[in-house]
């Protein structure tokens, strides 16, 4: 129920024949300070990202987290990978995750695009959809 997490040494867990990983993170953990209030894992996603407890979450680390095969594209090799950046509720938090998407699109050739997402919003969840 946290908004930023990174897997731990046995996650993900995915069922056989899986194709398709959509890992998730949230945009309100951008601009918060990396604690147990807002992540789950603090000590995984210290190592992911190179924050610090306490440290601001920005969007360069988001970016890192998503594009990193010890990150959200752990065991994504040979499946279709395709983050989401969710409860992008307003503009100010989707011009961060953009930056964040930007950024994971910048490190890792094989992220196509990255979603962006307000899944609480009945009509079209979809808020945009930064591709390469």
């Amino acid at each position: 129920m946290r908004w930023i997490k990174a897997p731990a040494e046995d996650e993900p867990v995915l069922p056989p024949g899986c194709s398709t990983i959509v890992a998730v993170v949230s945009a309100r953990a951008i601009g918060a300070p990396l604690d147990a209030r807002v992540a789950h894992r603090i000590e995984f996603l210290q190592r992911v990202t190179g924050l610090r407890e306490g440290e601001l979450i920005s969007p360069a680390h988001v970016g890192r987290l998503i594009a990193s095969p010890e990150g959200l594209r752990k065991c994504a090799s040979g499946r279709r990978f395709v983050p989401l950046i969710n409860m992008v509720d307003d503009p100010e938090r989707a011009a961060l995750a953009r930056e964040a998407a930007e950024t994971a699109l910048g490190l890792d050739s094989a992220i196509e695009r990255v979603v962006l997402a307000c899944l609480n919003r009945a009509d079209d969840p979809v808020v945009d959809v930064v591709r390469r």
